[in-house]
């Protein structure tokens, strides 16, 4: 049954070009009904190729998530360059000895003002910062980290920017950054420190008169 049909379909085929086009697609399957089965083979082979192709974009996404935190840490972590280091000394308190010797920063601070009268605060503090600006022209030099811009003006971070000078809020990515200047910022020109001949607890000496 099976040879008789073949030739069949041979003779058939010489006289008809349509039908020897369709006897090649039965011959390659492609005109063969698929089952309920296999049509689940396929959905379950797309869904399996969408869900590696979505995680392959995640991969990705991930790997440049990696390297801009990367490059960030870089960035945080490296070696100031800024920081003017001072001559060697083992005196934690001498900056604190010098505000409350020149500007009686600790006084201010320590004393209950709370029964003071505004003005008398006022001129209290006009003292303290007069006498703190001189300590610190003196010994730091300050100068701002954005010099010459106020605050409100826009400033752009090159690709190298020591990110150790500024502080950066928002929606903070990868470098380059643009922004908003919120704060100056200061820095050290220089650090010029005395030596106490006796470095010790002792802030500011008891004064005591003798009679």
């Amino acid at each position: 049954m099976g040879l008789s049909a073949a030739f069949r379909a041979f003779f058939a085929c010489l006289k008809d070009d349509a039908k020897a086009q369709a006897l090649d697609q039965v011959v390659a399957g492609a005109l063969i009904p698929k089952t309920e089965h296999d049509k689940q083979l396929a959905r379950q082979a797309a869904q399996l190729k969408n869900a590696l192709d979505a995680g392959e974009s995640a991969k990705n996404k991930l790997a440049d998530a990696e390297k801009e935190l990367g490059i960030l840490r870089a960035a945080v972590e490296a070696p100031r360059t800024d920081v003017i280091k001072p001559a060697t000394s083992a005196d934690p308190l001498l900056t604190l000895v010098l505000l409350q010797r020149e500007a009686r920063l600790v006084d201010f601070a320590m004393e209950d003002i709370s029964g003071f009268s505004d003005e008398m605060v006022g001129a209290a503090a006009r003292q303290v910062h007069g006498g703190v600006r001189k300590i610190l022209d003196r010994h730091f030099a300050p100068v701002p980290v954005a010099a010459g811009l106020g605050e409100g003006d826009s400033i752009s971070l090159p690709q190298d920017a020591d990110l150790s000078q500024y502080e950066l809020t928002g929606r903070v990515k990868s470098p380059p950054f643009k922004g908003e200047l919120r704060h100056k910022g200061w820095k050290a020109s220089q650090v010029d420190l005395p030596q106490r001949q006796n470095p010790g607890a002792v802030i500011a000496p008891a004064e005591i008169e003798i009679l």
